[in-house]
């Protein structure tokens, strides 16, 4: 188990957090916005006895939440090889806490060249991903429709409206806001089915 001062030393040795998890009693990665992360886990009770992936993982504070609430398995991907070194680490701080996240692993893969890995999930977590997937996030949707996955907890980002607009291009506002999120799921096949709504919109969605 990693002493505080390791702990601490390990943690700023990252140039740079995504995701604020708190690895001691009010010792985060990066500052805290309660708007971001708390609608997410405020729902991830709903993966209790599921299989979980959560794309675009990060810093695995979501992957490892869901593993908390009792999901039989969960997997993280990212496609950054420091999101990944940071989740691991993050993991390790947990299970040295004591927290029941032996159910969780990560994969530092591009998930467009992984769609198979969604033949084995029930749920898809996807946070803050879609916007850089471009046009190629239909390719994923419908590697998802043809999956067991029949739920999705999706997450955009009212900051980077702007950022992904495309003209002309039915996917610009895909992850930035409820409406575009709604054209998306419905597109493939997906109704929302409860909707959390902020600067950073949460929607579950499950198949038609």
């Amino acid at each position: 188990m990693m002493t505080q001062t390791e702990i601490k030393k390990k943690s700023e040795s990252f140039k740079k957090w995504y995701q604020a998890v708190e690895l001691l009693p009010d010792f985060w990665t990066c500052p805290r916005d309660p708007k971001k992360t708390d609608f997410v886990l405020s729902i991830l009770r709903i993966c209790n006895h599921q299989r979980v992936l959560d794309i675009g993982c990060s810093s695995g504070l979501f992957a490892l939440a869901a593993g908390r609430s009792g999901a039989i398995d969960v997997l993280g991907i990212d496609k950054s090889k420091q999101a990944i070194e940071q989740a691991n680490f993050v993991m390790e701080v947990w299970l040295g806490l004591g927290y029941p996240v032996k159910n969780v692993s990560f994969w530092n893969v591009d998930i467009q060249k992984h769609l198979g890995t969604f033949a084995d999930r029930d749920l898809l977590i996807a946070c803050n991903v879609f916007y850089d997937l471009g046009q190629n996030v239909h390719k994923l949707m419908e590697a998802v429709g043809k999956s067991p996955v029949h739920t999705m907890i999706m997450q955009g980002d009212l900051n980077r409206e702007v950022r992904i607009t495309n003209s002309g291009q039915d996917w610009g506002d895909n992850l930035c806001n409820l409406e575009g999120m709604g054209r998306l799921a419905s597109k493939h096949g997906w109704k929302f089915r409860e909707v959390l709504g902020n600067k950073y919109p949460v929607v579950i969605a499950t198949k038609l």
